[in-house]
């Protein structure tokens, strides 16, 4: 019994070989020592399984893809928060919700109230700038704060580590179909789900943060101008005047 299993996995022996190369591959890119790491290939009941730097993806090396984007190719999250006051808030929140359109954008959420209406925007990155510029010229503003978050690292990383484990998926898809038995195939079956599941994670993330760089967030607030009473105007003149 112990000869035929042992001829079987002999038969696997190039493949095999194959997956300790790229888990000693992708166990250097990470530059981590051993003891962190564990050995490159581990084996969980009689399957060859890739270690975490292989199976998580592995990191850029250092001056690698991880710096290769230039300035011009920076993957940057754009946001803005932007509040206005008007006299007319119901119109000015209606033209601004127009706008966001008319730039190629679109409404995320909306809430028009009397004294003070809020909607989330989406506008194309490459025309974020005029969008804030031209809905600001709508009303008086209260606030404006514009941020940004560089995402080109965790980006770059995220398309290494789906690399390395599209290319370990395909290993396991051709150990399933060496596999000579059902007690051989279903441990490489339960690993090659695993993969599979990490992939779709990774490109879940990465399809998101693709969306979020192509299409910058507005943040907008429209409130209602509040003009002083007559003893407002007292104090406001007074004040003024000693300004």
């Amino acid at each position: 019994m112990v000869g035929p299993l042992r001829r079987r996995w002999y038969r696997l022996g190039p493949l095999l070989a194959g997956l300790l190369a790229l888990s000693a591959c992708g166990h250097a890119s990470r530059a981590a020592p051993p003891a962190a790491g564990g050995e490159a290939m581990q084996v969980s009941q009689g399957v060859p399984r890739l270690a975490p730097a292989v199976a998580d993806g592995a990191a850029a090396a250092p001056g690698g893809p991880r710096n290769a984007a230039s300035p011009a190719e920076r993957l940057v999250v754009k946001t803005a928060h932007l509040g206005l006051s008007t006299a007319t808030p119901g119109q000015v929140f209606e033209r601004a919700l127009e706008l966001a359109r008319e730039l190629g954008g679109y409404v995320v959420t909306s809430e028009n109230r009397d004294d003070e209406s809020a909607a989330t925007l989406r506008v194309p990155a490459a025309r974020f700038e005029e969008a804030v510029r031209r809905l600001a010229e709508l009303g008086r503003v209260r606030r404006r704060e514009l941020s940004g978050t560089d995402v080109t690292a965790e980006v770059v990383d995220l398309k290494i580590r789906l690399d390395n484990l599209e290319r370990a998926r395909q290993r396991y898809l051709e150990l399933l179909q060496r596999a000579a038995s059902v007690t051989e195939a279903l441990p490489v079956q339960r690993e090659l789900e695993r993969v599979t599941t990490q992939i779709e994670q990774l490109r879940g993330k990465a399809n998101l943060l693709q969306h979020q760089v192509s299409l910058s967030t507005i943040y907008l607030t429209v409130e209602k101008k509040v003009w002083p009473g007559p003893l407002g105007w007292v104090f406001y003149w007074l004040f003024r005047g000693i300004g």
